[in-house]
């Protein structure tokens, strides 16, 4: 078990390994390329495959592979050989920046399959430097996205890469106008995992969130659904998920329009957090009170099910 941290990622054409085997200058360019999409010059490419070739053959590679997803949904791969027939009759063990850039893939990884013969396919592989490399079964497998010749995306790749660009491209408008100039890049993650936690530690007024969005809307519909009269206009979770902040138009059939909220017997763990009228917003107090057309906002805990505005009150008074 202690050389579980040493094997880990130890066949990755990682960072660490980059580091220690390109020159600062080539390592520097590189990481210009991974981290702010600057164009890759030739000569750092083939620096990169020489120094990326000799690794992959220290540790037991004899075929290097451009590996990508195509839309036939499995992954393919087209192997190819380090090693160069020479005039001699010998061989040599050649890997330029031309073989580790681009590579021509096979027809069959169009989404149509074999439908035409390879020459004819026009689909291209081009190394993605922002996924590192790794050696799987002796092969040397280089991530790459796979597109045609007139650059459709013909791979799920492409168009994550391409979001990920729009992402960065209009974040960094945002963070612009509110004063951020310094940001030159802006990293995308795609995971499962929540971000509550490193977000609250955060100077960040606030957040949206997609799949809050999501789940808010599907909840007010759903509600909506059950009782038309009353029924929330908006749903928002609060306090990390354990509040719910939900907005009612009073209408004609709310109770106790006109009455103070100090009158009112809500129901345990609701409370009447602010009352709309017009353009003026006020945070409800004992004395506020309510009239046809207000929005108003209440704030309660899962405890008490909500489905009209109504629902908020105890039984009549």
């Amino acid at each position: 078990m202690s050389k579980v941290p040493e094997l880990f990622g130890c066949m990755v054409f990682d960072d660490k390994v980059m580091r220690a085997r390109l020159s600062a200058d080539v390592y520097r360019s590189l990481r210009n390329t991974m981290n702010k999409g600057k164009k890759l010059d030739l000569s750092v490419a083939n620096a990169v495959a020489d120094a990326m070739c000799e690794w992959a053959v220290e540790n037991g590679a004899t075929h290097f592979t451009h590996w990508f997803q195509p839309l036939s949904g499995i992954t393919a791969e087209k192997h190819e050989s380090f090693i160069t027939p020479a005039p001699d009759s010998h061989v040599i063990m050649e890997f330029s920046g031309k073989n580790l850039i681009t590579g021509e893939a096979d027809a069959s990884s169009f989404p149509s399959g074999g439908l035409r013969a390879t020459f004819e396919g026009r689909g291209y592989t081009a190394w993605d430097p922002t996924s590192y490399a790794f050696i799987k079964e002796k092969t040397l497998c280089i991530p790459t996205a796979f597109c045609s010749y007139g650059g459709e995306a013909l791979d799920k790749k492409t168009p994550l890469l391409r979001s990920m660009e729009a992402l960065n491209r209009q974040t960094l408008r945002i963070l612009k106008l509110f004063g951020h100039q310094d940001v030159k890049h802006v990293v995308t993650k795609v995971s499962h995992g929540e971000n509550n936690l490193l977000l609250n530690e955060l100077e960040i007024g606030s957040v949206v969130s997609p799949k809050e969005l999501s789940c808010n809307t599907i909840v007010q519909y759903v509600r909506a659904m059950q009782n038309r009269q009353g029924a929330a206009i908006s749903i928002h979770r609060i306090a990390d998920g354990q509040a719910e902040a939900i907005e009612f138009m009073i209408d004609e059939n709310s109770k106790y329009i006109g009455e103070k909220v100090k009158n009112l017997h809500l129901k345990k763990n609701i409370l009447i957090s602010s009352i709309s009228r017009g353009e003026n917003t006020e945070i409800a107090s004992g004395n506020s009170s309510y009239e046809l057309n207000d929005t108003v906002v209440i704030i309660t805990n899962h405890s008490n099910p909500i489905l009209q505005f109504n629902d908020i009150f105890e039984a009549e008074f």
